[in-house]
């Protein structure tokens, strides 16, 4: 038991190999109780200090600490402590089964920086290098709850948390909020994995008061983060807000009920261009954003499910490959909303741009204000830019332009127009005009989908993906789809999306439209046999179409569980036709997992 020192409890510097376990650290001996360490009140003071913090950079005297253990009797509680709980700044950093601001019934909330006002991180990481934090097991745990922060690495490198729990009690079931962010990684960290792919490797990260997750840099750039297979849900602003970062690969989490407070959406992306970085590189594949984990619709989303209303570029929600869709649903106002518009305090003018929105299942958000599955919006910020627009220009629908001629964000890229569908038997034919100048290689990704209806604006969402063509610019064009076995799509509607093919970015796609007017589909015949299996049929081909390349093709998951069936695509172009033959395969997900293709 160690408490009410003056500043630190415990400081760890130029030493090998150092196990700490089995302490209450700023409480008395119930656990219950804070007893603080720090009460010189001393800002950067925490309860244990691994490394000497005054070299500023990594302490390679201090290696290999394990703090806590596998087993009950490691766990150290870390609470009530003026400052913080720890301060990192060293190699090979281990903590396993610890509380970090609750008591030690895993319940009373003890928070470190309790009644202080001091916004310190209960664990701040600064020069670390290599630090792992849970382990993916329940033995090895770690809770941070109740504290002025939750977990805030700067200036660091190779960390890992796995199996955690941010901002709840220890069963995961009761609020126990961090007044700030559950993790927050800033100022050049890089090399961070939040989660992973094995069953238990996903942390709950839950009710904190401003993010779950999120990125930030005033200087120098956050860069290669995975944020995979996570329940992030209910933090008061958003799930996970993404600022001047790059190569973050984001999949598999369940994200819902964030934002709380009405502030913005499950997930927040802008740029930082205005202190000299974008955001750039990032992907979304196989995520849940807007449904609890048993894939029903949550009941307190936001306005967005994805939201970027500054100037990212090079961002891929979805892909061209099985098991990269993601699947966004049931919020107020938009599904993804990219914005354009000028920043009159500073002044600057921002653009979300190269948006590949690809293969998704998009669907059921909410008709109010525009309601669209994806919606590309301009607007003007009068004051300090907080993400949200005093003034939007084209909520809703755009329509097309003659020549896609016009800018805002992603170009405002044209999408298809949609002349006639119909359904004989297992043969889908879809005629369609493409009006598109936003691709360097003068091709783009067509994307079809179904759905149950139109949104009440005539347009469509896209609720299951169907398969795509890959076209240049032309009017009267023809794509057939082959649908798999006992397929009726009587009363549904057909949607599409164009997407720039683009080989100046890492994905290969550029800027994608909002949804197409919606089209009814005439079904001219069904099909009689129903029991025919083409799952083991997975073939492409290399053709052309209108004197272009014709790409290869992979139907994508739509993210909702269901089988995937069996397309062949194929586009007919002045007398030219190419076919194209997709997989078929099964997606099953697992709540805190990334999820398993079988094909």
């Amino acid at each position: 038991m160690l408490n009410r020192t003056q500043s630190n409890a415990i400081s760890i510097i130029g030493a090998t190999g150092v196990v700490v376990q089995g302490n209450y650290v700023g409480t008395d001996p119930t656990g219950l109780i804070a007893r603080p360490n720090g009460l010189d009140n001393v800002n950067s003071s925490t309860a244990i200090d691994i490394g000497d913090f005054t070299l500023m950079a990594t302490d390679t005297s201090t290696v290999d600490t394990l703090v806590g253990g596998t087993n009950p009797q490691d766990r150290n509680v870390v609470s009530g402590n003026y400052g913080g709980a720890f301060g990192v700044g060293a190699v090979d950093s281990t903590f396993y089964g610890n509380y970090f601001g609750l008591g030690a019934d895993g319940l009373t909330t003890l928070g470190n920086s309790n009644g202080t006002g001091v916004t310190t991180g209960v664990l701040t990481i600064d020069y670390a290098n290599g630090v792992q934090f849970g382990n993916g097991q329940l033995e090895g745990m770690n809770v941070v709850s109740g504290n002025s922060r939750g977990i805030q690495p700067d200036y660091s490198s190779n960390l890992v948390f796995k199996g955690n729990r941010i901002g709840t009690d220890y069963s995961g079931t009761l609020p126990r909020p961090n007044l700030r962010n559950g993790i927050s990684l800033g100022l050049g960290t890089n090399n961070v994995t939040i989660g992973g792919s094995n069953p238990g490797d996903g942390n709950l990260i839950a009710y904190n008061q401003i993010n779950g997750v999120e990125t930030w840099t005033s200087g120098v750039q956050v860069s290669n983060v995975v944020i995979r297979g996570n329940d992030i849900h209910d933090n008061t602003n958003n799930g996970i807000e993404i600022g001047g970062a790059s190569n973050l690969n984001i999949s598999s989490n369940n994200i819902y009920n964030n934002s709380t407070a009405n502030h913005t959406a499950n997930i927040y992306i802008t740029g930082a261009s205005i202190l000299g970085f974008n955001t750039d590189g990032v992907a979304f594949s196989g995520n849940k954003i807007g449904l609890a984990p048993d894939g029903s619709i949550a009941n307190n989303n936001p306005l967005a499910g994805i939201y970027i209303p500054g100037d990212a570029t090079n961002v891929i929600i979805g892909g061209p490959n099985s098991g990269n869709g993601n699947e966004i649903a049931g919020h107020g106002n938009g599904g993804v909303i990219a914005m354009s518009g000028d920043l009159q305090a500073i002044p600057a003018f921002v653009q979300a741009n190269k948006i590949s929105i690809l293969s998704n299942s998009i669907h059921d958000n909410n008709s109010v204000n525009s309601g669209l599955g994806i919606d590309l919006v301009t607007g003007v910020e009068l004051g300090m830019p907080d993400g949200i627009f005093n003034s939007y220009n084209n909520l809703g629908p755009d329509t097309n332009d003659s020549g896609d001629t016009d800018t805002g964000s992603n170009n405002l890229i044209n999408f298809p127009v949609i002349n006639s569908v119909d359904q004989n038997n297992l043969n889908l034919s879809v005629n369609f005009n493409l009006d598109a100048l936003d691709s360097p290689t003068n091709q783009y990704r067509v994307e079809f989908f179904a759905n149950d209806s139109a949104d009440p604006s005539g347009y469509g969402e896209g609720q299951t993906y169907l398969g795509y063509a890959t076209v240049s610019p032309g009017n009267n064009q023809i794509a057939n789809i082959t649908l798999p076995a006992g397929t009726n799509l009587t009363g549904k509607v057909l949607s599409a999306t164009t997407t720039a093919i683009d080989n100046t970015t890492t994905s290969g796609f550029g800027s994608t439209s909002e949804f197409s007017l919606a089209s009814n589909i005439t079904v001219s015949s069904l099909p009689t046999n129903n029991n025919t299996d083409n799952s083991n049929t997975n073939n492409s081909s290399n053709n052309t179409t209108n004197n272009q390349n014709q790409s290869n093709t992979n139907l994508a998951n739509t993210g909702d569980n269901k089988t995937i069936p069996l397309m062949i695509l194929s586009v007919v172009m002045i007398g030219v036709a190419v076919a194209m033959i997709t997989t078929r395969g099964k997606l099953q997900g697992i709540k805190l997992n990334k999820y398993r293709i079988d094909t």
